[in-house]
């Protein structure tokens, strides 16, 4: 665990994802929290934060499985009348983000197959995501799975605001050894409009991640 009771250098971190990673004893981990002001604690070259006194941290076991910075390992669900591609004009972080176009009155799913292998899921609890919806999408549903992607799924709701919301899906029900070698997953939505044309819903920055 990093040392949260050495004496802190307080700075104040202005992110509009109110989170901010960081290394300690060769764990990297993240601080979740609705306020801006942090304090910093040199630890032995390693990085340890806080809040405030005042203020309540949360802090998390990270794994980063995907930056959505590119198309490779996507593509849309057999007969599904969408499509997916790299949006790099409104992405939440690096140089793009995954984006659904779902038509009218369609249930649309895109699928990701690790082309590296596969992810150790068995010491994580959620998957998390930066999400960005239109409304009127609903059914925000991740899929996992070990062979195929539809194994396992949890459904969340996404603001449907235009706008970057930090979401997580509970993978702490699916037994261990069937999150153990994770090789796919999908993102399915459905577009709610009657009458109209397409809609979006963009995902970024995936990761796996348990409190500490």
């Amino acid at each position: 665990m990093p040392d949260f009771y050495s004496e802190p250098q307080v700075y104040n971190f202005v992110s509009r994802s109110c989170d901010y990673r960081f290394l300690g004893n060769g764990i990297e981990y993240s601080i979740f929290s609705n306020q801006k002001d942090y304090a910093y604690i040199p630890n032995e070259g390693n990085y340890s934060f806080r809040t405030k006194p005042e203020h309540e941290s949360v802090i998390y076991k990270v794994l980063p499985l995907l930056n959505c910075d590119s198309i490779i390992g996507w593509a849309m669900n057999a007969g599904d009348l969408g499509s997916v591609s790299v949006d790099s004009t409104t992405q939440r972080e690096g140089y793009g983000c995954i984006q659904l176009s779902i038509p009218k009155k369609i249930i649309n799913t895109a699928i990701y197959t690790n082309p590296s292998g596969s992810w150790d899921l068995s010491g994580y609890d959620t998957i998390g995501a930066w999400c960005f919806s239109q409304s009127p999408i609903s059914g925000h549903t991740l899929l996992i799975g070990e062979t195929a992607y539809d194994e396992f799924n949890s459904t969340v709701t996404v603001p449907q605001d235009s706008d970057w919301h930090f979401v997580t899906w509970d993978i702490s029900w699916i037994t261990v050894t069937s999150r153990d070698a994770i090789t796919k997953f999908g993102i399915r939505a459905t577009n709610d409009l009657l009458i109209g044309g397409s809609l979006k819903f963009k995902i970024d920055d995936i990761i796996a991640r348990r409190e500490v």
